[in-house]
């Protein structure tokens, strides 16, 4: 009975296609072909513990093992090249890869990877269309690459909606030519400080500065308006458990007309930075005739309203006064009437 008919329908297509690849391997003497054929027979052995407990079963580990002895003492030296690319986090970012000369990959096989990472694989490109089922899952939906531009033998892979977690080296693997590419990738973030007053007397404001959210790891300076640095405290610096880290300051400066603060945090590494502006101004201090000036001021103004007040209740008495006299007089026109017409009813 064929080993392979014990595994369930699940794993035979993969089976079908490992003994494929092992069959053009054993015909083929181009060591190139036989490092594609080892490569994509790795993948689809990590993927399946199944298929690997077959390969050792039926001694097949041992072939492979020697082929790739084979290739690695025959395989000329691979062309390598590094790279550094910075963004920040939610962006979408082109990791660049090249033939050179450029040659039609589309049929080829092409494996984008990161070594620290298990499985290792971010995006996997086999003879004309994507192989996904090992990729590493915290890359699901955000990876992709362009046939058109494969044909133009532009190997760059797109990383869409990037996270912390995509820090890292990254290889860009064309094994029929035996050509690599290194990419080291630095995803940042950034916030805005916010700045406060902690302290205020008389002639000076302590300033504190805090900002949260940013990585790598920043610095934080304080500035006046003509771009002078000020003396302030050692910055507090803390790395939160999601790896991003918080700073801290507090700075100290004399209360002058239109005296400007910045509060500025930057981080070298992504080349960005985020301000706040404090504007600290002396109050004007009043003297003791300007108080009392002040003080005849509010007396004047309480016996201004004090007057008016009392005005409107004269005019309101007066009002009141106007009613009453109106009102005897219409009852003295009612009785002159009702005395017309009990005369009118004698004469009748």
């Amino acid at each position: 009975m064929d080993p392979a008919d014990s595994f369930s329908s699940e794993f035979n297509g993969e089976m079908r296609w490992m003994v494929s690849l092992l069959d053009r391997i054993a015909q083929s003497r181009d060591l190139r072909t036989m490092a594609v054929g080892l490569n994509a027979v790795d993948a689809i052995i990590r993927h399946n513990p199944q298929l690997s407990q077959f390969a050792k079963d039926t001694k097949l580990d041992d072939t492979i093992t020697a082929w790739r002895e084979q290739v690695k003492a025959g395989q000329s030296e691979t062309v390598t090249s590094s790279q550094k690319i910075i963004t920040v986090v939610g962006e979408d970012v082109i990791l660049p890869c090249y033939l050179d000369p450029a040659t039609d990959a589309v049929s080829k096989i092409l494996e984008w990877g990161r070594p620290d990472l298990d499985p290792r694989f971010v995006h996997v490109w086999f003879e004309g269309q994507d192989h996904l089922v090992n990729q590493n899952p915290s890359y699901k939906g955000r990876t992709s690459l362009s046939t058109e531009k494969l044909k133009q033998g532009d190997l760059s892979l797109k990383l869409s909606r990037v996270k912390h977690s995509d820090n890292g080296r990254y290889r860009c693997f064309f094994p029929s030519e035996s050509k690599e590419s290194t990419i080291e990738l630095l995803v940042g973030s950034l916030s805005l400080p916010t700045v406060a007053e902690v302290n205020i007397n008389r002639s000076a404001v302590a300033l504190q500065c805090k900002s949260a959210g940013w990585y790598p790891e920043p610095e934080l300076l304080w500035m006046d308006s003509d771009g002078n640095s000020h003396s302030a405290g050692p910055t507090e610096t803390l790395r939160g458990p999601d790896d991003l880290y918080t700073v801290s300051s507090r700075v100290t400066v004399e209360k002058r007309h239109r005296n400007t603060v910045n509060c500025i945090v930057q981080q070298r590494d992504i080349n960005r930075s985020r301000e706040t502006q404090m504007h600290v101004s002396e109050k004007k201090r009043q003297t003791k005739d300007e108080a009392e000036e002040k003080e005849k001021e509010q007396l004047l103004a309480e016996n201004k309203k004090s007057e008016e007040l009392q005005q409107k209740e004269e005019e309101l008495k007066d009002l009141e006064e106007l009613v009453n006299i109106l009102t005897e007089q219409e009852n003295e026109l009612k009785k002159l009437k009702n005395e017309l017409k009990q005369q009118r009813d004698v004469v009748d």
